[in-house]
């Protein structure tokens, strides 16, 4: 199953809500499907309603679009729009009305794109853009300890990705901006742990609490729904950063 197929298989489309403007009357949100940012306009009444389909009151319209299979959208408060692809590109546009992205950052050699696996998850610096680092969640495409890329987006048989695994591991890095680095930023990686032997329920969701705390999330990582039962493993846990600048390195688990 190669590249092509696994994007076919990405079914699941990321919604990601943001107030982009708020009157007592109105709020408008902005939601990433496959291949477009859209912007749905509600009135407060419909927002009690919680819909998922568009209904009456709301209006929509197509924001951004041509994006690769976009996974994470975050809002600056310098008005720029952050859009993370699940191939490992992170691109922004420098408000809701311009008409083309700009790279900031492309980790597609680090990435592991299949099925399930991708960046996945992506939040900016609560000191945002004083503090410019922007924090990432993907599944790096080598073992714990190995060198990307190992299975370059796909998983031929032997090993199989239903049978033996192709192994990789999760990994949470912050990105400092660096105009000279092939990658456009310059990478530090926090934790590289999370070893998933399978395709699905890959690592998820990064984002700064109340607490100033970085918390991120795994999936099991290997046969859907063993491991994240097991207090034992970190599979399927959501880990806990004291500190944006000082997250320790995870033991690593076998699969």
């Amino acid at each position: 199953m190669g590249r092509h197929r696994a994007r076919r298989r990405w079914t699941a489309a990321l919604a990601v809500a943001a107030i982009l403007a708020a009157s007592a009357a109105s709020a408008a949100f902005a939601v990433a499907r496959a291949g477009a940012v859209r912007h749905v306009v509600a009135t407060a009444a419909n927002l009690a309603q919680g819909a998922a389909t568009v209904p009456a009151g709301f209006q929509e319209q197509i924001v951004y679009s041509g994006l690769d299979h976009p996974a994470n959208v975050e809002f600056a408060p310098d008005g720029r729009v952050f859009v993370a692809e699940k191939s490992g590109k992170i691109v922004y546009f420098n408000s809701l009305s311009d008409p083309a992205p700009h790279l900031y950052a492309d980790l597609s050699s680090e990435v592991d794109n299949y099925w399930d696996r991708g960046l996945l998850g992506m939040a900016l610096s609560p000191n945002f853009p004083a503090d410019p680092r922007i924090y990432v969640l993907y599944s790096y495409d080598a073992p714990i300890g190995g060198t990307a890329p190992r299975w370059n987006d796909n998983c031929p048989t032997p090993p199989g990705p239903n049978t033996d695994g192709c192994v990789v591991s999760g990994r949470l890095s912050s990105l400092t901006p660096n105009p000279a680095s092939p990658a456009g930023v310059d990478e530090k990686v926090l934790v590289n742990a999370w070893c998933q032997q399978f395709h699905s329920h890959s690592i998820g969701t990064v984002m700064f609490g109340s607490d100033g705390a970085l918390y991120a999330g795994a999936g099991d990582g290997a046969s859907l729904a063993t491991r994240a039962v097991s207090c034992s493993r970190r599979a399927g846990k959501a880990a806990r950063c004291g500190h944006s600048h000082c997250c320790g390195k995870a033991a690593s688990r076998p699969c």
